[in-house]
């Protein structure tokens, strides 16, 4: 960020200073999720970048606005999935209630399940932890009356501060960025670090230590699950979002030249020229320039209006980014169909394969048996847990109209996708044919 702030009540001498965020100094998962909550530099306009010499930047971050195509497009490989039935069995009480709050806020393991997938989905990795309560009633009712079992939470990938791992790749120990406190009058920042046997919290002040809490749990493994959507390469994988992510941030910047162009150039100014002593009025819609009579120019009153190529040019800018937004989302499975909403308002839906669906549903059964082993090396109980997601997503497109299927078969798709298209508008609309008829209908799709 900038030395200073910014002061633009001087017209005749506006400064020069700019509260500007630069996105490639951010965290990486960091500015995903921002991209994708339009957050930060999104929510307050220090996303967007200043021109050389731009007088006016406060200004532009007042009218600036995000398009967040990306939180449509990441919804739609996981909502459908966790909106579908999920079936969950075990035969210990106390892995019931446990399911039934996952965390001891009262979020039940579905929620839960949900938000762990989603930074899964829009990070390539994210970390749950679980830890339990010092004070274990002795009597397995007391801990489910008074909430006193092990509760898990979520540590996204950008509060991994540093990890330690084998020649495999293993993670042997992980130290996340923790909250600070205030002692006296004196601020301390803190980190937690993970272990197979304890947890260490570490305050410091000036980067240095100045207390240690160590809790031992003694599980002998690590309390933390890594959850990977992506091909494990490394521990900290890249966010196969990340592009998208800054093709929604030039869009972003895109947005607002557009908008302070159309703002510093949209109204025609009137001038006439006469010989009456009058000052100029107010530059604007409502304004005048007068112009002195000279016997060797006549000027004929009319309105002086800016070139409209500019915003021309803008504007195709625009179009163009959110065609490559919505190409890039389709290699992931992700196709937005465009839909008006109101006037030449435009808006679009996203859906995903049926593929990229099954998916995420496996990796929410994954996790979901991590989860619950995990719960029970802390109860030291097996929990007999069955978990299983529905596999077969293509009723969801029945949610999408004739209108729909016709925007998606004119895309240019693969003659593969659209076979495929095809194939579910019959198993949608013709789902009162028996099995074998619907087959046979399908294998006549060329």
């Amino acid at each position: 960020m900038s030395e200073s702030k910014f002061n633009d009540r001087n017209i005749d001498n506006p400064v020069y200073y700019h509260n500007y965020t630069n996105a490639n100094s951010e965290n990486p998962y960091l500015f995903v999720s921002n991209s994708y909550n339009g957050a930060a530099g999104y929510k307050d306009g220090t996303y967007l970048v200043p021109f050389d010499r731009e007088a006016w930047y406060e200004k532009r971050k007042a009218l600036s606005f995000y398009r967040n195509y990306m939180k449509g497009i990441i919804n739609s490989l996981v909502d459908p999935v966790f909106n579908a039935p999920i079936i969950r069995t075990t035969d210990i009480q106390i892995t019931e209630e446990f399911i039934n709050n996952v965390d001891n806020c009262g979020t039940n393991l579905t929620r839960f399940a949900k938000e762990a997938v989603l930074q899964s989905r829009l990070h390539g990795v994210t970390f749950i932890v679980m830890d339990n309560f010092s004070d274990i009633p002795v009597v397995e009712s007391d801990a489910i009356k008074l909430r006193r079992f092990p509760y898990a939470y979520i540590q996204p990938a950008y509060t991994v501060k540093s990890y330690d791992n084998d020649d495999f790749g293993n993670i042997k120990s992980i130290t996340f960025y923790g909250e600070d406190r205030v002692v006296g009058k004196q601020k301390q920042t803190s980190d937690i670090t993970w272990t197979d046997v304890s947890s260490i919290i570490t305050y410091y002040v000036d980067d240095k230590p100045v207390d240690v809490i160590v809790k031992t749990h003694n599980l002998k493994t690590l309390p933390v699950i890594s959850l990977y959507s992506v091909l494990i390469d490394k521990v900290m994988v890249d966010s196969p979002w990340y592009d998208v992510a800054k093709l929604q941030l030039a869009l972003f910047n895109k947005d607002s030249e557009l908008r302070d162009q159309e703002r510093a150039q949209a109204f025609s100014i009137f001038y006439i020229q006469t010989s009456q002593k009058a000052a100029n009025l107010g530059i604007g819609p409502h304004g005048a320039i007068i112009l002195p009579v000279d016997n060797n120019i006549s000027i004929t009153p009319g309105f002086a209006s800016p070139d409209s190529g500019l915003l021309d040019i803008l504007q195709k800018g625009i179009e163009g980014f959110i065609t490559t937004i919505l190409e890039s989302s389709q290699k992931y499975g992700v196709v937005g169909v465009k839909q008006a909403t109101s006037g030449i308002a435009e808006s679009y839906k996203f859906f995903s394969t049926n593929q990229e669906l099954k998916t995420t549903a496996n990796l929410g059964e994954e996790f979901e048996r991590k989860l619950i082993n995990l719960f029970d090396l802390y109860i030291k109980k097996n929990s007999n847990f069955k978990t299983v997601y529905t596999q077969n997503y293509d009723t969801y497109y029945s949610k999408l109209t004739i209108d729909d299927y016709i925007k998606l078969l004119s895309l240019e798709l693969p003659d593969e996708v659209k076979q495929a298209i095809k194939k579910n508008i019959i198993s949608v609309y013709l789902d009162n044919y028996n099995r074998e008829d619907l087959d046979r209908l399908k294998n006549l799709i060329k």
